[in-house]
């Protein structure tokens, strides 16, 4: 519905999406739950596939929560099934120190994927996924980045190597939206430095968001189910995830505190994360 970033919301001028949830907390007393399930269940399965059929669906016939539903699906139908050779699986250190975990597990902690989406408006452009628990930061965030021009009008290495211009839409703490860009820093040369333009609710609006499980018992209250996952939904995601479940790619270790596996860096290079 915006005139400024519709036009551009496809292949033609995005190079690539990321969603993006990393966790500082560690998995507790949850043991006997979390070395069950894993993040790749836990996390990618029912929330970030969500922000991503959001982020890729086409516009809805209305916003009831049938339209909403039927171009979720869609678009989840057009995600191809994840590949394990796409996939980076982690699992912090110590984590198999905690009581209720086996002393072999083999649960990741940590699961980034690289995913396609199979119709008009996003072949070819990767959507990277992240979630992990005890990182070096939490939050949750969906990153569109935008192509460059044609011509390097600039010439300059330096610049090249830094983040592609973005649109972020925070998801939360903090909730509101940043356009990142490269901007002259002031003085008689060309110097090219990392700038944002940012809005956020809270100083807009003078009021935080309510928070996200209260919503989710209003909703359930008034019997919305917009933003509710159909059981359509729920068995194409588990279809997307089978080649991994069956075949899953081997742990990689990584330290408390940090951004997970170096492999992940891999996976989605040469651009970066947020």
């Amino acid at each position: 519905g915006n005139g400024m970033f519709e036009p551009v919301w496809n292949r033609e001028h995005l190079d690539g999406v990321i969603i993006d949830v990393p966790e500082t907390l560690s998995i507790g007393t949850r043991a006997g739950f979390y070395e069950k399930v894993g993040a790749l269940r836990d996390m990618i399965v029912t929330h970030l596939f969500q922000v991503l059929t959001f982020v890729a669906m086409e516009p809805p016939e209305s916003f009831t929560a049938d339209a909403i539903g039927d171009a979720k699906d869609e678009a989840l139908c057009a995600l191809r099934p994840l590949d394990p050779a796409d996939v980076v699986r982690g699992q912090y250190e110590g984590y198999r120190d905690a009581d209720g975990v086996a002393p072999d597990s083999d649960t990741e902690t940590f699961f980034a994927a690289r995913a396609f989406i199979d119709n008009e408006r996003w072949d070819g452009v990767p959507f990277f996924l992240r979630t992990g628990k005890c990182l070096k930061q939490g939050y949750s965030a969906a990153s569109l980045s935008f192509r460059p021009p044609a011509r390097d009008l600039f010439n300059d290495a330096d610049v090249r190597k830094m983040n592609q211009n973005r649109l972020i839409l925070r998801l939360g703490p903090d909730e509101g939206i940043d356009v990142s860009f490269l901007a002259k820093v002031p003085g008689p040369v060309i110097d090219l430095d990392a700038a944002r333009m940012t809005f956020d609710y809270e100083g807009s609006f003078g009021s935080e968001l309510i928070e996200a499980y209260e919503r989710l018992i209003h909703d359930a209250l008034l019997g919305d189910r917009t933003l509710f996952n159909r059981a359509d939904g729920i068995g194409r995601s588990w279809e997307i995830i089978g080649g991994v479940l069956q075949d899953p790619p081997p742990l990689h270790t990584y330290e408390q505190g940090s951004w997970g596996p170096e492999a992940a860096d891999a996976l989605i290079a040469p651009r970066k994360w947020n």
